[in-house]
């Protein structure tokens, strides 16, 4: 029975605990600090009840333990005395009343200590519930509270240990009650110091932010990572607040960022400028200004002389020609407008194309009015890129290219100095270079040179994919006339390089195979010959290799199965019948052999060809001090193949026939002639046939 009693007090002591656990959790939202306070105090108030309570079962407990004394002692007492369950008999109880007085008390006999007031109030006896609960409520939150200062305890160990729990718990109590409650004045006025730096924060956020739409606008940052930046300001704000946002913005900016939209980080970006002195972007960086334009604004029109250079930072546009036909869109990143780099105000044309903002866009301009107020060393460094770009623009072919293609060529020109006499190209000798006379005199075949460049043809040979190593031949003969020249190079292969970096700027060019057509034209018969006819020849050449020394290409008195060009190394000719003496000579870059096959194919070319092919008139053979040979072969059965498809474009009035098993001596005796006239620096006389070479 006293079990279940005790039992009952267990939820009560557990629900204690758990209030004192949820009062450690932050409240949601924001709650008065006297609700708070109370909601503490509940804690005194349940804590007493249960204080209380106990107390009112001690007290029947120990007045129990009295009557079990007395019953040992006394007569008329026994052990079924205290039995509720026994009414059968009468039991005499004035035994134990007489030793368990309470009113008045007898220390003596049996001393009840702090339940004695209880005792004699008749609380265990009433019926009165409410009696009950607010006279044990009340003991017990008035002994909680001064922390049992005015309990007596008798010298009973259980009653003793009963009062120091009571105080021990006050004491508990009234320590949580006041840490809490000063723990909920520091939380709100650290909530209330909150408050006030978050309106400060946002007052100064709201001051900032203009100034940091400035900032990025000028420095060419797009104004959609603003809010990630005004993000990283406000913590920075919060751990400083005197954070000069104007000053140390640089500092919260990644560097990728600041390494990618940097004005001169733009500027770089343009070819003509990429390798520009650092100061002169600094300066040309610092004539940026930023602009916004609404979608569908115009922003450069067409048929308008260019004013300025635009760097889009954010947004898009959209760029239209003349006949309204769509270019290109632009975004992010991109420019537009760098003839004005090379075109002053002044001397520029109109342009073709007009700039229309497809969305919001965000730019940095540079105008043309503030190229003009560059410095002088500025200034300096932008007319040289524009001489530059001017003696590129001599040439025809170049005049329409686009400026950031003469700018990577400009990068490979290299300045060269040539004596009097000196002999720059030879006529039909491969070109290797483009030349821009920029000092001196020189003269082509004799007379001045009016263009001051020389080599155009290398134009076009850029574009030959199927034979990449046949360079185009001059067709004149240029040389220094005064004390010296200064001339700007531009080898084939760095205008390779070039090229094939910028292929779309040249689809407008010409075929390669005009430079095919220059090789054939060097052979005079084919100069003769019918376009048309030409280009289905010169598609028949083949790209040979021969890396052996003294390996025969054609020999001596056999079938001469093809004619050839030289485009690389030398080939040896030798012949045992040219002349009274054995002949040798050589045919180098440039040069060609075994044109006695175009002859003898023209001639029966409104006949049927013979069996047999005309016999080579000497032995061509890779030199040993030329190194690997390469050729463009022509070989018999294409060229009769051609003729035979083009009979018509051939005239019926033909050299004679000529006998198939008799080598000529055409070739040989041309290219030997010309050998000893070359050494000579004379003239000669052939000793069979009289003919002069010059």
């Amino acid at each position: 029975m006293n079990f279940l009693v005790m039992v009952q007090y267990v939820p009560r002591v557990l629900r204690i605990y758990l209030s004192c656990k949820k009062a450690r959790k932050p409240f949601k939202g924001h709650i008065p600090l006297w609700l708070k306070g109370l909601l503490n105090l509940f804690l005194y108030i349940l804590a007493s009840h249960v204080l209380g309570a106990f107390w009112y079962f001690f007290a029947a407990q120990q007045m129990i333990s009295c009557w079990e004394h007395a019953c040992q002692y006394g007569n008329g007492c026994g052990a079924t005395t205290f039995n509720c369950h026994d009414h059968q008999t009468m039991k005499n109880i004035t035994v134990l009343n007489n030793s368990c007085p309470i009113d008045p008390p007898d220390t003596t006999l049996f001393d009840f200590g702090i339940y004695l007031n209880v005792l004699q109030s008749g609380a265990l006896w009433s019926t009165d519930y409410p009696l009950k609960f607010l006279n044990s409520f009340c003991w017990g939150l008035r002994n909680l509270s001064s922390l049992a200062s005015n309990l007596e305890p008798s010298f009973y160990t259980w009653e003793i240990a009963f009062v120091a729990f009571i105080s021990i718990i006050g004491l508990i109590l009234f320590v949580y009650l006041i840490g809490n409650l000063q723990t909920y004045v520091l939380i709100d006025t650290e909530r209330l110091e909150s408050h006030r730096r978050e309106n400060k924060l946002k007052r100064k956020t709201k001051e900032n932010d203009r100034k940091v739409e400035s900032w990025l606008s000028g420095h060419g940052i797009p104004l959609s990572r603003k809010q990630e930046i005004m993000e990283e300001i406000q913590r920075e704000l919060v751990e400083n607040s005197d954070f000069d946002v104007v000053r140390e913005i640089l500092s919260i900016l990644p560097r990728e960022d600041i390494k990618r939209y940097s004005p001169l980080s733009r500027l770089r970006k343009v070819p003509l400028l990429k390798d520009m002195d650092e100061g002169v972007l600094v300066e040309i960086s610092e004539k940026l200004h930023p602009k916004k334009y609404t979608p569908g604004q115009i922003i450069i029109n067409k048929d308008e002389t260019l004013q300025m250079m635009l760097f889009i930072v954010d947004g898009r546009v959209i760029i239209e020609k003349t006949d309204g036909s769509q270019l290109e869109h632009l975004g992010p990143g991109d420019f537009y407008g760098e003839e004005l780099l090379v075109s002053p105000s002044g001397d520029a044309k109109p342009i073709n194309q007009s700039v229309q903002a497809i969305d919001d866009v965000q730019a940095l301009v540079l105008s043309a009015t503030d190229m003009a107020t560059l410095s002088f060393s500025s200034r300096r460094h932008i007319n040289e890129l524009r001489m530059v770009v001017t003696i590129l623009q001599k040439v025809p072919k170049l005049q329409t290219m686009d400026k950031q293609v003469l700018k990577a060529m400009s990068h490979h020109l290299s300045l060269v100095s040539y004596k009097r006499d000196y002999c720059i190209v030879r006529e039909n000798q491969p070109v290797r270079r483009m030349f821009f006379v920029t000092r001196g005199e020189v003269t082509k075949n004799g007379n001045p040179l009016e263009e001051n460049f020389i080599g155009e043809e290398l134009l076009e040979w850029v574009l030959d994919k199927s034979f990449p190593n046949i360079l185009p031949l001059s067709t004149c003969t240029v040389r220094v006339v005064s004390n010296d020249a200064e001339v700007l190079i531009l080898k084939a292969k760095m205008l390779k390089n070039v090229v094939s970096k910028f292929m779309k700027h040249f689809s407008n060019f010409a075929s390669p195979s005009d430079i095919r057509l220059t090789w054939l034209k060097k052979v005079e018969i084919f100069q003769q010959m019918d376009e048309q006819v030409l280009e289905a020849i010169s598609k028949c050449l083949k790209h040979m290799n021969f890396n052996v020394a003294k390996r025969h290409i054609l020999q001596e008195k056999k079938p001469l199965k093809m004619m050839f060009f030289v485009i690389r190394g030398v080939v040896l000719i030798e012949s045992d019948s040219a002349l009274e003496e054995n002949v040798k000579n050589t045919c180098e870059i440039g040069s060609f052999y075994g044109e006695e096959l175009v002859q003898w194919v023209t001639t029966w070319v409104h006949k049927s060809f013979p069996a047999k092919l005309p016999l080579s008139p000497g032995s061509a053979l890779c030199s040993v001090r030329g190194g690997p040979v390469e050729i463009l072969a022509l070989k018999a059965d294409d060229l009769k193949s051609v003729v035979s498809e083009f009979r018509s474009k051939f005239s019926t009035e033909t050299t004679l026939p000529t006998d198939s098993d008799q080598p000529r001596e055409l070739t040989i005796l041309k290219n030997a002639f010309e050998e000893m006239a070359r050494k000579s620096d004379g003239t000669i006389t052939c000793p069979r046939t009289g003919l002069v070479c010059n």
